[in-house]
């Protein structure tokens, strides 16, 4: 079920940004739903705020992403993974980050078990 056309969403984001400039954060959480944010909330500056919390550096950083609201948090994380199924856009703009797993095959979960070595209690024959 699609929550609006994705063609007037490109309408209505351009209208935003026209209207607002760079007073909005706008992006696209799916390719038929419209994040529209005050430009000071993002991920990255969630991302930092809790990395200066915990006195650590985006370089120790884990993040996944699947779609265009997830830019600047790949961009800030020091790892940073998308999922085979992201967004094409996504895809494109950001072609240097390595892909894991689907969201539906639990994707994420399989690459932390493989980041810090824990089995998921498959036995292997040899």
């Amino acid at each position: 079920m699609s929550i609006v056309d994705p063609a007037d969403l490109k309408e209505t984001a351009a209208n935003l940004e026209r209207e607002f400039g760079d007073s909005l954060y706008v992006t696209y959480l799916l390719p038929d739903c419209l994040e529209v944010t005050t430009s000071n909330v993002s991920k990255r500056r969630v991302l930092r705020f809790v990395l200066d919390r915990l006195d650590a550096d985006t370089a120790q950083c884990i993040a996944f992403g699947d779609n265009m609201n997830d830019i600047d948090l790949l961009e800030t994380a020091g790892h940073p993974f998308m999922m085979n199924n992201a967004n094409p856009d996504l895809i494109k703009r950001l072609p240097d980050v390595p892909h894991i797993g689907n969201n539906s095959e639990a994707g994420v979960v399989h690459q932390l078990r493989k980041l810090f070595g824990i089995h998921d209690g498959q036995t292997s024959s040899k």
